[in-house]
């Protein structure tokens, strides 16, 4: 059976979207457009779009956005909008904001033109889904159904026009994309590895006290290691933060291994919960600590890590817990098996 946009599955989640705390993560696999006449928003919160393989041609209220692989895409909550697929079949993870909204890292002393940047987002002008007649705009009116998400379940209804009847607007609530390729990387050039909040492309600040995130997305993509007699690896750890990760496919040539699904498993993704040891596993320490640190040009594989750092505890999903089983047991690695969605 065909999969739309409409079909993406809650694989963790923390807080309570009624309340507007915490956050939800969403897989997708959409083998299929939505249906004509057929739209879709969250009333939850704010979609923060990661597409690990395949091009989503998103029609808002507010105009279209063409999201790429090794692109990101943001629609604020309540916007309307429609998914098709221009390349054929598509994947990736969504990180629902219940509590605030995404936005820029406060940068301090790293200076003005670093990590991501304002000029770098792309923002959509208004498409009106109709016609001119006798110089009025006419909408393509006919009969939308409304597919909406509240609470963490589907409801929908009806209208007789179009959603996409906006001729023109301004303000500052609009939906958005990023080409993760603009992130300016910054990094150590001496010793010791950099924290990762120094990838962080977009923050949601709990405000709490200075320096917490309901979440921070940060990606680890290709750089240059110039440090000289000091491990590169993250040390093995525990943060105070939940960390949820997985790879986006940035090689878009048809050609490559990742595309063509050798080598790759699809969702590949973990969790290490706040306070819970990680780190490389043993093999990558020991290649670490033998390798030569003169400069090189690492992350070149084809394929960037994102991360979602969260100060909030994840409670996978029952689907979740259900779908990622390993001879009955229950796997803390989320790649071990392809859900069927």
């Amino acid at each position: 059976m065909g999969q739309d946009w409409t079909n993406a599955r809650l694989l963790a989640h923390s807080g309570d979207a009624y309340m507007k705390t915490g956050l939800a993560v969403y897989i997708f696999a959409i083998t299929e457009d939505m249906k004509d006449a057929r739209a879709f928003s969250s009333l939850d919160g704010d979609m923060l779009i990661i597409p690990q393989q395949g091009a989503l041609d998103i029609q808002t209220e507010l105009g279209n956005l063409l999201v790429r692989q090794n692109e990101i895409a943001v629609i604020p909550r309540g916007i309307r909008h429609r998914v098709t697929l221009p390349t054929g079949q598509a994947r990736g993870y969504i990180c629902e904001l219940f509590q605030g909204h995404f936005r820029l890292p406060e940068l301090g002393p790293i200076g003005s033109c670093s990590l991501a940047n304002v000029r770098d987002f792309q923002i959509p002008v208004a498409a009106f889904d109709g016609t001119l007649q006798n110089g009025r705009a006419c909408g393509n009116n006919r009969q939308w159904q409304i597919v909406s998400r509240f609470g963490g379940r589907l409801f929908s209804c009806t209208q007789g026009h179009t959603p996409f009847d906006v001729a023109a607007w301004n303000g500052t609530y609009y939906p958005y994309k990023y080409d993760l390729a603009r992130f300016c990387v910054l990094g150590s050039a001496l010793y010791d590895h950099p924290d990762p909040s120094l990838f962080t492309v977009l923050t949601a600040p709990s405000y709490r006290e200075p320096g917490t995130g309901v979440v921070d997305f940060a990606i680890i993509p290709p750089r240059w290691n110039v440090m000289e007699n000091t491990y590169w690896l993250p040390y093995y750890h525990r943060n105070t933060m939940t960390e949820f990760s997985g790879p986006i496919i940035s090689n878009q040539d048809e050609s490559c291994k990742w595309n063509q699904g050798l080598e790759f498993q699809p969702y590949g993704a973990s969790v290490a919960s706040a306070m819970a040891c990680h780190g490389a596993s043993n093999g990558e320490h020991i290649k670490a600590g033998d390798q030569a640190t003169e400069p090189q040009k690492v992350g070149t594989e084809g394929f960037t890590i994102f991360l979602l750092e969260t100060e909030c505890p994840l409670s996978i999903s029952d689907w979740a817990i259900q779908e990622f089983q390993v001879d009955g047991q229950t796997s803390g690695i989320l790649h071990k098996t392809r859900p069927s969605l």
